[in-house]
């Protein structure tokens, strides 16, 4: 047919540059590969893993902390039954066995005074929230119009508290 200039190439491209690249190509890939498998330590990536460190420490500490078993409670309960008073400020507080509370806390010892220190430090504290939480009460009275209801309402935990 016409008298024109033909290419004649094997599986196209001009002249085998296809065939070529194509086989540098394949041996580039067969080399990546027998790198990779021939190390196979992966890359830490640190910051994740100080991403991370926060909540591992949670856990840690979860499991590890161990809260010791209470010496007193305020309250009368089926554990705590035996009463005890402070010495200084007469606050009443429960423990769980005679006994063993004064072999561990004798009665003058440095160990019972922070005891009595910490019994009354809670009492107070308890006597507060307490009184707070009955002024606010009364507080609603007056705001509600309950005036003389309000200037009658006794609070018991506030009165304790001015005695300290």
């Amino acid at each position: 047919m016409g008298g024109g200039v033909r290419f004649h190439t094997q599986r196209g491209g001009f002249g085998g540059f296809h065939q070529a690249n194509t086989h540098q190509r394949r041996q580039h890939h067969r080399q990546q590969h027998r790198h990779a498998d021939a190390q196979p330590v992966p890359d830490i990536n640190w910051r994740n893993l100080m991403q991370l460190l926060p909540l591992i420490m949670l856990f840690l500490f979860t499991f590890w902390r161990t809260d010791p078993e209470p010496i007193y409670s305020l309250r009368r309960t089926h554990d705590f039954a035996v009463e005890r008073k402070t010495g200084r400020m007469d606050v009443p507080f429960y423990v769980k066995d005679s006994d063993t509370f004064d072999s561990q806390f004798g009665l003058k010892s440095e160990k019972r005074v922070r005891l009595e220190q910490s019994v009354e430090y809670e009492y107070r504290d308890q006597l507060s929230t307490n009184c707070q939480y009955e002024r606010a009460q009364q507080k609603r009275l007056y705001r509600w119009g309950e005036k003389e209801k309000a200037r009658k309402m006794k609070l018991p935990h506030c009165d304790e508290l001015k005695r300290w």
